[in-house]
């Protein structure tokens, strides 16, 4: 076995923290995306009650 082994394990491993990282960040994205459109949609709907909200840019 000895280092060429130990060196496809590490390479196996890598590319398993790989997938993992992709993953998180395409979890990550989605999330972020919701609260964004929950955000802009909680605030349209205050303004339109709120009449200094509705002066904000």
């Amino acid at each position: 076995q000895g280092a060429s082994g130990l060196e496809s394990e590490v390479s196996a491993y890598r590319e398993y923290l790989r997938e993992q990282i992709t993953e998180f960040e395409t979890q990550g994205l989605d999330v972020i995306k919701e609260e964004l459109l929950f955000v802009s949609s909680t605030l349209k709907s205050k303004s339109s009650y709120d009449p200094l909200i509705a002066k904000v840019p």
